[in-house]
């Protein structure tokens, strides 16, 4: 008999969820997934959390524990059975009858097959009840105090405007870049005004015109677009000023950690004054496709010596990576009661045997754990300049470039230039209310627009393309020059 068939999960963060806690307990790729996860974000509570756009955190993680949970009760049940049919076995062949220890090596088969079978149909019944609804939400799980804190900690952290970046990766979390330029404009009045000045104005005044130009974008329901403005402060993990650090007692343990938001007034003071260490920056992001895709756009301005400084970053996430028979379940393509009964015959033997050994190494995984958990926050409490940035971010681990539809890779692409061709306008504008001479910008306007590339000065030759001074082309279809 088929099994109930059931819906496709519409929001993306509800099918990595549950292809996290239920698709895939026999494969290894989600079991070491799920260990990661567990690693980096819960226990990892020094370090800085990099924001998973459109992907529900705490669900995901709380749905790893869940399934690290079943597995750590199906190997000690699975390790009680073995040690007991093995104990029982030893014990007839000592006492001289040998004929009766298949009995119990039989016993032992069977009672391991119900137990690898029962786990099966849980997994099964996990996703069946998981489909219809959004996962519960992080308070109604019942979790630990500690885990319950970090939770909580890990959600303002996707929702708050401070990014701890590693190295040169200021955008790390939000997908590899896609397009990035930037361009300067001197601050002169319109030669029709002069020799009257341009009206003064700061970076703030700027960022508030060209979000407000930008308000409304890319919001369609009929396109299932979403658009979203924040403004975030870009740090690097060993140059965090002191009064971004978190101090945190817990039973006798003294340790610090990033924050995950800074006042507003703070975040003003950084867009007007740029420090040497903390960028300001305007960010849009636009999701389409139920969340599978996600284009941001950065915008960084600056005001230095009469001079108008733009840096602009774009960057893409596309849609979670998920294993085969997760993706099939996650679909309704649930097993015949055969399959499952096949799958549980095939997988008791393996599992008996393995389950000594995965209790063993997920005792020293732990021990191993601790203790660089230990060296860690020694490390960062004797070095002032420790890097509390992380290199691991759980929505670019998953992340992938493909595209299931050509209309996908058509939509990304406009949403793209469509947040660059307002951008640009939406400067213009206020240059051009505040009576700044906009001629040289509009042909850098021009350049990025139309050709994705901006030189300044230099030697062009299209037929044969040769850049800077002194540079040569030579053709192919003639000799070169004696």
């Amino acid at each position: 008999m088929q099994s109930e068939s059931i819906p496709h999960p519409r929001r993306i963060e509800d099918e990595f969820s549950r292809a996290t806690r239920d698709a895939c307990t026999v494969p290894h790729f989600n079991e070491f997934m799920g260990e990661l996860f567990i690693e980096q974000l819960l226990r990892d509570d020094l370090h800085a959390v990099v924001p998973a756009m459109e992907i529900d955190v705490a669900a995901v993680l709380q749905n790893c524990l869940d399934a690290r949970r079943r597995r750590q009760v199906r190997d000690l049940k699975l390790l009680t059975i073995a040690v007991c049919g093995s104990t029982l076995s030893l014990a007839l062949t000592g006492l001289g009858a040998s004929f009766l220890v298949p009995f119990p090596v039989v016993g032992m088969l069977v009672i391991a097959y119900c137990v690898v079978r029962g786990e099966l149909v849980d997994r099964q019944t996990a996703v069946r009840r998981l489909t219809g609804r959004r996962p519960p939400a992080p308070q109604s799980r019942r979790v630990s105090p500690w885990v319950a804190a970090r939770l909580a900690v890990i959600h303002q952290a996707q929702t708050g405007n401070l990014s701890v970046h590693r190295d040169f990766s200021p955008f790390q979390g939000f997908g590899p870049t896609r397009s990035a330029w930037s361009l300067t404009v001197r601050l002169q009045p319109q030669p029709q005004r002069s020799p009257a000045k341009a009206k003064e104005f700061t970076a703030e005044e700027l960022s508030e015109h060209v979000k407000a130009e930008l308000s409304g974008l890319h919001t369609s329901p009929h396109h299932g677009e979403r658009t979203r403005y924040e403004d975030r402060v870009f740090v690097r993990g060993d140059a965090i000023p002191p009064e971004w650090m978190l101090i945190h007692d817990r039973k006798g343990e003294h340790t610090r950690r990033p924050r995950t938001e800074i006042a507003e007034s703070e975040v003003k003071d950084i867009l007007n004054s740029p420090r040497m260490t903390a960028r300001h920056y305007l960010c849009m992001h636009t999701s389409s496709w139920e969340g599978e895709f996600v284009a941001s756009s950065f915008l960084h301005a600056s005001i230095q010596s009469e001079t108008l400084y733009i840096d602009f970053h774009q960057t893409v996430l596309g849609p979670v990576r998920l294993h085969p028979q997760a993706r099939d379940l996650l679909n309704g393509k649930l097993p015949r009661k055969r399959e499952t009964s096949s799958e549980a015959a095939f997988l008791t033997l393996p599992w008996l045997l393995l389950s000594p050994f995965r209790a063993l190494n997920r005792w020293r995984t732990d021990v191993r754990l601790g203790k660089r958990r230990r060296t860690a926050r020694t490390t960062a409490a004797e070095d002032p300049a420790y890097d509390y940035s992380t290199w691991f971010s759980l929505r670019e681990s998953v992340n992938t470039d493909a595209y299931d539809n050509c209309f996908q890779k058509l939509d990304v692409d406009r949403q793209c230039k469509t947040a660059q061709l307002n951008i640009l306008a939406g400067v213009i504008g206020f240059l051009d209310a505040h009576d700044v001479d906009t001629s040289e910008f509009r042909k850098q306007q021009t350049s990025i627009l139309n050709h994705g590339v901006l030189q300044l000065g230099g030697v062009s030759n299209v037929k044969a393309q040769a850049v800077g001074t002194g540079a040569q082309a030579v053709s192919l279809d003639a000799p070169p020059a004696e």
